[in-house]
């Protein structure tokens, strides 16, 4: 090989040092966020976290709307007779939760003249519906619905908020991986380069032949082929972050995933314990849950319109005619009415009656699904575990063998090739560990997930 091109191929390899020295002043710039600050911020600032979140207030909203019926009523009429004559009538009425209705009316004539020959009535009036349920009597139905779906929506917004901050986990896993990664490349390709300054060194002393440079070359390109892929998925994921996070892409400086992950098996419940919480907190399921009560409510109330309306009625009155005194009288009676056909109506209970099955029936789906994807999950926590275990000890091992082989180089009883082989299996080894505690990590969140309690972990109040 000719002096001109080791030249040529040192300056290219001073190209790429000074590439990675740029690199890793810009990522020391960057903000430091830990898993926790991510998530905070996230569930903070995220849009659509957002809308739903107005989504369940104006459920709210539609509670109280609904309470309209049972707000008191009060009327004040006036007019003039043909005698000229001022008549004022006052009412007030309410309806009470048991679906009786009262009210008391007032009726005076020519109040405003000095004169005893005045017309009044004083009335006192109650409905009250006899039949269970108030027959088809519509009394609070609404309210009830309105709850429940607030609590849908109560439960779904819980349902997003798990699942942005799941996602948020995910992708810091990712940049934390792809941030250790690009650590262990940077490494390799260090030693990389050392070593083929080593060997260039040996070339011009005749110790090696000129075709071992193409070796080491091959072994310095290709980690550096790997360092560019770190950084690009750096990049990749830093972006996917900085989206859920909601920062501005014009000011977006980039993320460093800032903590420690550890494989402590002792911060996990055991499946018992998850299994307990995912049925109790799980909002997926809390939301089949509502919804088979408003499928129950439905089914009660057609069932009800079976029944013909029967109220009982009471009115009690005081009447004055000019100067005579008050007159009482009352009546004492029932209201009863009934369609003459019930087909429509037995049809809407056999409706809500099907509605009623298909919902207990989707509770039953979901929380078996749920309940098996647990199962799963902490099947793989307990292999992944004992699996990181070991590929520790393929690391340790991985570098004991790469010292071995450097040494028997250096005496001369190893070649290049066995040296650069084993370079490499450190690194795949190095690799293997963190791509394992990366997935232990995202297995123990996932648990979490499952359970509804994520959120709850990084210490997010829900409003």
């Amino acid at each position: 090989m000719k002096k001109t091109d080791l030249r040529v191929i040192a300056l290219i390899f001073l190209c790429f040092l000074f590439s990675r020295e740029v690199f890793s002043t810009e990522i020391q710039s960057l903000p430091r966020l830990t898993i926790s600050d991510c998530v905070r911020r996230g569930t903070s600032e995220n849009l659509s976290l957002a809308v739903k979140k107005l989504s369940k207030e104006e459920s709210f909203q539609d509670i109280q709307i609904s309470r309209k019926i049972f707000i008191p009523e009060v009327s004040v009429n006036t007019s003039r007779d043909e005698k000229n004559r001022l008549k004022i009538e006052n009412r007030f009425s309410r309806k009470s939760d048991s679906g009786t209705r009262y009210g008391v009316k007032l009726s005076d004539a020519d109040i405003f003249r000095n004169s005893t020959s005045e017309d009044q009535s004083y009335t006192f009036q109650l409905s009250r519906p006899v039949l269970r349920n108030f027959g088809r009597q519509i009394n609070g139905l609404d309210i009830d619905i309105s709850g429940l779906d607030y609590s849908i929506a109560e439960e779904s917004f819980k349902s997003d908020l798990n699942s942005l901050a799941f996602n948020i986990v995910k992708a810091w896993l990712n940049l934390f991986f792809a941030a250790k990664n690009l650590e262990i490349q940077e490494s390799a390709y260090r030693m990389a380069l050392k070593q083929y300054e080593e060997t260039k060194n040996d070339i011009g002393k005749g110790v090696l032949p000129e075709q071992d440079i193409f070796l080491v070359e091959e072994n310095v390109v290709r980690f550096d082929v790997k360092r560019e892929d770190a950084k690009r998925n750096i990049s990749i994921y830093q972006n996917e972050l900085g989206r859920l996070l909601n920062y501005d892409i014009a000011s977006f400086p980039g993320i460093i995933a800032s903590d420690s992950l550890t494989a402590e098996i002792e911060l996990v419940s055991s499946f018992s314990i998850s299994l307990e919480n995912l049925q109790k907190f799980n909002p997926t399921i809390k939301m089949k849950q509502y919804a088979l009560k408003k499928s129950l409510l439905n089914f009660d109330y057609y069932k009800n319109q079976l029944l013909p309306v029967l109220n009982f009625n009471i009115d009690y009155s005081l009447n004055r005619r000019n100067d005579s005194a008050f007159e009482t009288g009352y009546a004492v009676g029932f209201d009863f009415s009934a369609p003459l056909s019930r087909k429509s109506d037995r049809a809407q209970v056999t409706k809500a009656k099907i509605g009623v099955k298909r919902s207990e029936i989707s509770i039953e789906e979901i929380e078996s699904n749920l309940e098996w994807e647990l199962k799963d999950v902490y099947v793989d926590l307990n292999y992944l575990f004992k699996l990181l275990e070991a590929k520790k000890k393929v690391r340790a091992l991985a570098q004991q063998k790469l010292e071995a082989q450097e040494e028997k180089y250096r005496n001369g009883i190893s070649t290049l090739d066995e040296v650069v082989r084993f370079q490499r299996d450190l690194e795949n080894s190095k690799i293997d560990e963190i791509s394992v505690l990366i997935s232990f990590n995202r297995v123990r969140y996932e648990i979490l997930f499952l359970e509804g309690n994520l959120y709850k972990y990084f210490g997010i109040l829900f409003e």
